[in-house]
């Protein structure tokens, strides 16, 4: 069987806001995950610990600002992003 060459692969994990939440997925478990998500003006930090085996959710809510996502897992990896609630 010869791979299909359409087939797109993905190894960063994904993360998605919905209605308060950040959704988590890796593609790969990498063990346990710390995820830090800080509100900019104020420093305010929200943080949890996850098993990357499984997709997790963590409730951040609704209120204005610039938010930094990081996340470091037990492999060593880590990964950033940002995401910006307006008024």
């Amino acid at each position: 069987m010869t791979p299909n060459s359409n087939l797109e692969l993905t190894t960063d994990p994904e993360c998605v806001f919905i209605d308060g939440t950040l959704h988590f997925t890796f593609p790969r478990s990498e063990g346990m995950a710390k995820v830090t998500v800080t509100e900019t003006q104020t420093g305010k930090e929200n943080r949890m610990s996850a098993l990357t085996l499984y997709p997790f959710e963590m409730t951040v809510g609704w209120r204005p600002g610039y938010y930094v996502i990081m996340v470091n897992t037990a492999k060593g990896n880590c990964y950033v992003g940002e995401y910006i609630i307006e008024e």
